[in-house]
């Protein structure tokens, strides 16, 4: 009624959700892409939330109407990780370790079976 809009995402993630998309932007996915290659990722970006609100809701319509237009977008399966998981698991060695060790011990246990194999062992012990 006040004419505000909604929050920004990151007002509604956590520090650590907000440190890994942070990184994922500055290492993972480059900051600009050419117009097409940028509208055809918006297509995806929208499927891939259209996907996630249906099956939240159990709405087997929503999702199969998300699935086909996935597939129109040129995406062949529906994601199954949450954003954060994925951006998490595409990070460096480096990145993934640093995240990893400031994070509180919940989320420690959310990234640890996504984190880099070679590393897991070792988290695993900690």
């Amino acid at each position: 009624m006040l004419g505000f809009g909604p929050a920004p995402a990151y007002a509604s993630r956590t520090p650590t959700q907000n440190r890994i998309a942070y990184l994922d932007q500055r290492h993972v996915s480059p900051y600009s892409r050419p117009e097409p290659q940028g509208d055809a990722d918006d297509a995806k970006r929208q499927a891939r939330q259209a996907f996630r609100i249906a099956q939240a809701n159990q709405d087997k319509q929503g999702m199969d109407a998300a699935i086909k237009q996935l597939a129109d977008a040129g995406v062949k399966k529906p994601p199954k990780l949450a954003g954060d998981i994925t951006m998490f698991k595409s990070l460096p060695e480096a990145d993934q370790v640093a995240i990893w060790r400031s994070a509180p011990k919940d989320e420690r246990e959310k990234y640890l079976p996504y984190i880099h194999k070679k590393l897991r062992t070792e988290f695993a012990l900690q």
